[in-house]
């Protein structure tokens, strides 16, 4: 369901000079609605534009703080996003997985350290957090997971915070700082490959 919302959000964007190519990307930009989802739904583009070494740029929506919240953890505490055994919050955790995952298809025998920052996108969004691995960057927007439906029309909330308190995005400033994530790190290039996952029922009703 996250897929297909971002899907809806993604389409609406101004994109400007798009070609989808049969071969690699020169530059290529991954949206997910959680972290695991490029390695999941999109790795094999992902491992080729990565490995390849070009400028690769990878979105995910949201925190997937939603994972196993109502799983007891090692020590039978519930709430394993909050009490896990290494400490952290589950979406940390679901991040530096991710992180690690990448920073293997960067470099198999040199596995590159990541870079954290912030970008900034506007006075209500102005710390979305950044992490440059090799040739590839991260941008974890890290909205509340299960909740981008209420973006839509006809929604709950006209805005939402992110996890961290940080930053607020309505649809529209989501779209814009999705429309500017692109602009910004392919200026001067002509093609730009956009990589979406594929909506697919048969996995969507294992539970998954």
């Amino acid at each position: 369901k996250e897929r297909c919302i971002m899907k809806r959000l993604l389409r609406a964007c101004a994109i400007m000079l798009i070609s989808v190519l049969a071969h690699h990307a020169a530059a290529a930009v991954f949206f997910a609605a959680h972290p695991d989802d490029v390695t999941l739904f999109m790795g094999q583009n992902a491992y080729r534009d990565i490995r390849g070494g070009h400028a690769t740029v990878i979105v995910i929506i949201t925190a997937g703080d939603a994972g196993n919240a109502a799983s007891p953890n090692v020590h039978g505490i519930e709430g394993n996003f909050d009490h896990n055994q290494q400490g952290k919050p589950y979406y940390r955790v679901r991040h530096d997985a991710h992180n690690a995952a990448l920073a293997y298809w960067v470099s198999a025998w040199a596995p590159p350290p990541p870079f954290k920052t912030t970008e900034r996108f506007s006075a209500d969004i102005p710390a979305v957090e950044k992490v440059w691995i090799g040739n590839v960057t991260i941008y974890n927007l890290n909205l509340p997971d299960g909740k981008l439906s209420q973006f839509l029309s006809g929604g709950q909330y006209a805005k939402f915070q992110d996890i961290t308190g940080r930053n607020t995005y309505t649809a529209a400033t989501l779209r814009e700082t999705l429309r500017q994530i692109i602009v910004r790190n392919n200026a001067g290039r002509k093609t730009v490959v956009i990589n979406l996952p594929e909506h697919d029922v048969s996995f969507s009703e294992m539970g998954y």
